[in-house]
């Protein structure tokens, strides 16, 4: 298997478990922009939380 697809796979298979920890820490909705690189996560008490994120250079 490529190494880029396994890549993919591992991020594809993690996902489900960040959702599952994000709504486990009260996070009910959050919002990426990928321009700017930062994602804002809103809690279930109208709290907020936004933090900046590095790009990623991914290999091709």
């Amino acid at each position: 298997m490529h190494s880029d697809t396994l890549l993919v796979l591992i991020l594809i298979l993690a996902f489900p478990e960040f959702l599952q920890a994000i709504w486990s820490a009260g996070i009910i909705r959050y919002v990426v922009n990928f321009v700017t690189r930062y994602v804002i996560y809103y809690g279930c008490s109208g709290e907020s939380y936004s933090e900046e994120y590095p790009a990623v250079t991914l290999p091709i």
